[in-house]
Order: structure tokens, then sequence, then C-alpha cells
């Protein structure tokens, strides 16, 4: 009997491109348990274009609109990322993941959604003890889940996610991500 595996997140490579046909294809959604939909990587991303990957979405989804400033690829005014935010919320995207740092409590009021808050650091991984502190501004925030990602670079880095997840994980919904080739377990 084949051992069941823990929840396992679908990514694509990023860049930015035309509407993806991985959002469409049933064989991309056949794997893991959530699909995290990165419409920041999307050219000419309109309501129009979240209405249509909403209808094809057919398990738990993550939307994801990162902004320049925060390692994504959107690059239009706060005003229109927020919008986008708000339909994918009406639309009931099961969860909205925003960058920690730019987020204010209450800036986005969820009917439908959940919030995941991140902090990505794309060249280190900190010490146990920030990464603990920004859980806790993350959850002083409401975040539902708190997701932290960062580079991993050798065994030590390693052990310091792992650490992290035993300490907080019973007191946290978390997602944890080791980056880069060293993250990959």
């Amino acid at each position: 009997q084949p051992q069941r595996r823990g929840p396992r997140l679908l990514r694509r490579q990023p860049g930015r491109r035309p509407v993806p046909n991985v959002y469409r294809s049933k064989r991309a959604q056949r794997r893991g348990e959530f699909v995290e939909l990165r419409v920041d990587e999307i050219k000419n991303l309109s309501a129009a274009t979240v209405r249509t990957i909403w209808s094809a979405v057919r398990k738990k989804s993550i939307f994801t609109c990162r902004h320049r400033i925060e390692g994504g690829f959107f690059d239009e005014d706060e005003k229109t990322r927020m919008e986008l935010y708000k339909l994918a919320d009406k639309l009931g995207f099961d969860y909205l993941d925003i960058e920690e740092q730019f987020y204010r409590k209450g800036m986005l009021p969820l009917k439908n959604s959940r919030l995941i808050l991140s902090y990505h650091d794309f060249s280190i991984t900190p010490v146990v003890g920030y990464l603990q502190a920004k859980i806790k501004k993350m959850n002083a925030k409401k975040a539902s889940v708190c997701k932290i990602a960062t580079l991993i670079r050798n065994e030590k880095d390693l052990r310091t996610l792992s650490r992290l997840l035993t300490e907080s994980a019973a007191k946290n919904k978390m997602i944890v991500l080791g980056m880069g080739e060293r993250g990959i377990m």
C-alpha cells in the first residue's frame, strides 16, 4: 500500500506569458492538493482573466498577485492589484497570498477566502528567532496561514527551517519552503 503524502503545491515555471493553459489543464490539476495561481505572471491581467481562471479551477486554490517590488511581475498600481484580490475573494478562491510587509491589518476584508501572509528571503535563511518574530507579526495581522520561504544555501539553513517547523507548527498553520536547488528535499 503506497504511503499517503502530505499536501503538495503545484507551481509553474515563472515568467510573463498569456493566460497559461496550465490553469485549464486537467492533468496539471491532478497533481497535489492545492494549485497556486500566480496571476502576476500573466500578461495583460484583467478581471475577465481572473474570472476565466476561476471557472477552470477544480481544486483548492491559492490566488497570488505579487507586485514587482515583492519579487513578482505585477507592475500596475496598488489599487488595481487590491481590486483583483477583492474579486478573487468574491469569486471564492480558497486562499489569498499576500506579502506580509505590504499588508496592513484590515486592508482587504475577506468574506469567502482565507488569508496567507508570506515572508520571502531570496538571499539567505535568517535565524529561527527572526522567522518566529515574522510569524508573530503575521498572526497579529490575522493570517489564517503563515508562509515562510527562504533561500537554502547549506545544511544549516535546512536545520533552521526544520527547527522553525518543530517549534512553531503546533501553534500556527504554516507553509515553510526552502528555495533554490538545496531547498528541494
